[in-house]
């Protein structure tokens, strides 16, 4: 009895787990460090940083938009995302605050390519007066929802520069 209770609840703590950190990108533009969790990999383009897990999976990208309503910015982020997402379908829109910088998150799903996927779209207002940063994650449902706990821990660790 005592083991099963033991097992039960190592199980429940890996569901919970906390990512390691790999290392810290800083977007100067929006003056923000993103936090990379360890067995991910990230590269520039410009003004865009790029996050993927190591069998890519899961991509997020990171770039800077003009400075303005955050909703707003969010939703026509969602709009240009029906351009390219079949069957596009917004499940979730909230307001959230990230290491005290305002922003708003619009999560869905749809299909991409023939592949079911689910997608996430964050705008924050960042230290940078003329720039908000934007962040776009994709990943097919499945392979979504095993990385959840990573993508939740990018976002929560996303930092004003100091």
């Amino acid at each position: 009895m005592r083991k099963s209770v033991l097992t039960s609840v190592l199980a429940a703590a890996t569901l919970f787990a906390i990512p390691a950190l790999a290392e810290t990108l800083t977007h100067r533009v929006a003056r923000v460090t993103i936090d990379v969790p360890k067995g991910w990999h990230s590269s520039t383009d410009g003004d865009v940083l790029k996050l993927a897990d190591k069998d890519e999976d899961v991509a997020t990208a990171f770039m800077v938009i003009d400075s303005g309503a955050i909703g707003q910015a969010a939703k026509r982020a969602g709009k240009e995302l029906e351009r390219r997402i079949k069957q596009i379908k917004v499940t979730k829109e909230e307001k959230i605050t990230v290491n005290g910088m305002p922003g708003a998150v619009v999560e869905g799903d749809g299909r991409l390519e023939g592949t079911d996927i689910d997608w996430a779209v964050l705008v924050l207002d960042t230290p940078n007066d003329d720039k908000d940063l934007l962040m776009i994650a994709i990943g097919e449902d499945a392979k979504l929802a095993r990385h959840k706990g990573e993508v939740r821990y990018v976002i929560e660790h996303i930092q004003p520069l100091k």
